[in-house]
C-alpha cells in the first residue's frame, strides 16, 4: 500500500491540490483492513516543496484520514487530473455510508 500511496500523491494533480500546505504540516492516513486486523497507518507530509508518504503515524498529527481499506482502493483508483473530479469523489466516499 505504501508504494501505491507514495506514487498517488507524487501525481502533478496531488502536487498542485497539496501545494499550500506547510511543510510542518502531517496528515496521517489510516487504512482499515476488512477484517478485524491492525490498521496500517502512512504519514502525508510536504518535505522540500514536494509531496511525501512516510510509512508510520506521524507524532502530532494536524489531520487523520481514515478509510476503510475500499475507499482507499476507490481513491487510489481515481485517474483524472482535475482537481474537483477528485475532490467531489473523496467527498461522495466521506457521505457514503458503506465506503
Amino acid at each position: 500500500m505504501h508504494e501505491r500511496l507514495s506514487a498517488y500523491f507524487t501525481r502533478e494533480v496531488a502536487e498542485r491540490a497539496a501545494k499550500s500546505l506547510s511543510e510542518s504540516a502531517q496528515i496521517e492516513i489510516r487504512i482499515l483492513p476488512p477484517e478485524n486486523g491492525r490498521a496500517e497507518c502512512y504519514t502525508f507530509c510536504r518535505q522540500a516543496g514536494k509531496n511525501r508518504v512516510i510509512p508510520g503515524s506521524p507524532a502530532d498529527p494536524q489531520v487523520v484520514f481514515t478509510l476503510p481499506v475500499a475507499a482507499a482502493e476507490e481513491i487510489l483508483g481515481e485517474t483524472s487530473e482535475e482537481i474537483g473530479k477528485i475532490g467531489v469523489r473523496i467527498a461522495r466516499l466521506i457521505v457514503s455510508p458503506d465506503p
